[in-house]
């Protein structure tokens, strides 16, 4: 992960005031070494009871540090207000969007003499280690999970329409072409939407970029320390023409057009719509809408012109700067206990006993495998997940083989800069396109790169 530019960091008087006033809020009991996790459910989080039974765990193990949950806001915008009150939890999570400044906020522990020491490094995905390590070698931000975006399809609907291949499997659309036309025939067999789109509250341009990338579309580019958006383009015009021509060609989109994360998760789990692009393992299609896991169906995202794309990303774990090297050492021993490092040992196994028996209890889809592997290189440790995956699985190998096999998929991580500042851009577009029947593509694209370069590029440093 290159540094792309520089946070312009707030330092004012009220700072130092605030680090005196909270220097004891990491420590609430002085016979104990006290830790602050932040991302902790509350009670009426369906994850709460899994978090207490590894909060147990941790404290059977460690009586000599207080454990203190943080059920507060976790994003981003609170971590910087929090950094800069020195009011941060010792760990909390944060989406990969946000490594950069995260990295160069001065709020969080570098982490690679940590990582190094514990042998984390060398058992941390390739790909993954690349992305987190700055332009100098350091590492601040530790992998939390990963995931690519993928095709998410009902198969009950899927089925109705006649899209099932002899062995009862269903025929997974290869390309953008064919989706389309599986969509239409959807449409026309069941009168559903074949496919359904987020365009609010930047997911729209989120998911958008697999099709963008698919079709050659390049979003920014960096010319002499200063970034220049890029995709005032043909490619550009053919990517939005596609989305154009679901909507008024084939007429295979929901007709509402202002369409968020729940309501997309809404309309596929309720047989309303039979496709979407997402990240796999959406637990509220199943614990919120009641969706059979049996109609659950996971495939890699199409391919387009320009190849099969997809987006690589995720979360990673940051660990509070003003924590000492104890209060370190019990962040780590936290993160064992959840069976999230890459150690392996009987606390390791009875971690994921924990989380996926859990899981299963929630009735939240439980694939038989891994999707992506955080650590690499130790096979049994691997074989080892998968078993206990298997034993409390919902779903099939049949059902997720296509996301999981597909090995001709381009891994593309998130833009390097301004990246929801982007996605905003493209949720405006993605609007207008399903909503303006006479809409200039062309035209439009041209003002979506011009406003995405004045109000959140320029000014950028190097």
């Amino acid at each position: 992960m290159k540094k792309r530019f520089r946070l312009k960091r707030i330092l004012c008087a009220c700072l130092a005031v605030s680090i005196v006033f909270a220097a004891g809020c990491n420590k609430k009991d002085d016979s104990k070494v006290s830790i602050t996790v932040g991302n902790y459910p509350d009670e009426s989080n369906s994850m709460y009871e899994q978090f207490e039974s590894y909060r147990k765990e941790f404290e059977r193990l460690n009586p000599d540090v207080e454990f203190i949950p943080d059920h507060g806001d976790s994003s981003f915008k609170v971590f910087m207000t929090k950094g800069v009150a020195n009011q941060l939890p010792g760990i909390q999570s944060l989406p990969f969007t946000e490594m950069n400044k995260v990295s160069e906020s001065g709020f969080v522990k570098d982490l690679s003499s940590e990582l190094e020491k514990r042998g984390f490094l060398d058992a941390l995905n390739p790909k993954l280690r690349e992305m987190v390590t700055t332009e100098d070698g350091k590492i601040y931000c530790l992998p939390m999970n990963s995931y690519t975006l993928g095709l998410v399809i009902n198969k009950d609907l899927f089925t109705k329409a006649g899209l099932i291949n002899e062995d009862g499997s269903v025929k997974i659309p290869e390309t953008y072409e064919e989706l389309a036309e599986y969509a239409n025939i959807i449409k026309e067999k069941t009168g559903k939407a074949g496919f359904v789109m987020q365009t609010m509250n930047n997911c729209g341009g989120w998911l958008f970029m697999p099709i963008a990338w698919s079709h050659g579309v390049n979003f920014v580019k960096e010319q002499s320390g200063k970034w220049k958006a890029t995709f005032n383009s043909d490619e550009m015009v053919k990517a939005l023409q596609y989305v154009y021509d679901l909507k008024w060609k084939y007429n295979t989109l929901p007709d509402n057009a202002l369409i968020d994360t729940n309501e997309c998760q809404k309309l596929f789990a309720t047989g309303e719509a039979a496709m979407y692009i997402a990240a796999p393992i959406e637990k509220n299609l199943v614990t919120k809408y009641s969706m059979d896991v049996k109609n659950l169906v996971w495939a890699s995202v199409p391919a387009g012109p320009d190849g099969r794309y997809s987006l690589l990303g995720g979360a990673f774990w940051v660990m509070n700067n003003n924590y000492n090297d104890k209060q370190i050492d019990a962040l780590f021993s936290w993160l064992k206990v959840r069976g999230v490092t890459p150690e392996f040992n009987e606390d390791t196994i009875k971690a994921w006993e924990t989380t996926y028996s859990e899981q299963n209890k929630a009735g939240e889809p439980v694939p038989p495998v891994a999707l992506f592997n955080l650590w690499e290189g130790d096979e049994e440790r691997i074989a080892k997940e998968n078993e206990i995956r298997n034993k409390y699985a919902n779903m099939t190998m049949d059902s997720i083989a296509h996301y999981a096999d597909a090995d001709d998929v381009i891994l593309r991580a998130e833009e390097p800069v301004a990246c929801q500042e982007l996605y905003a851009i493209l949720d405006s577009g993605l609007q207008e396109i399903l909503t303006n029947k006479n809409v200039d593509i062309k035209k439009l694209v041209k003002k979506m790169n011009d406003d995405f370069q004045k109000n959140s590029l320029d000014g950028l440093e190097e």
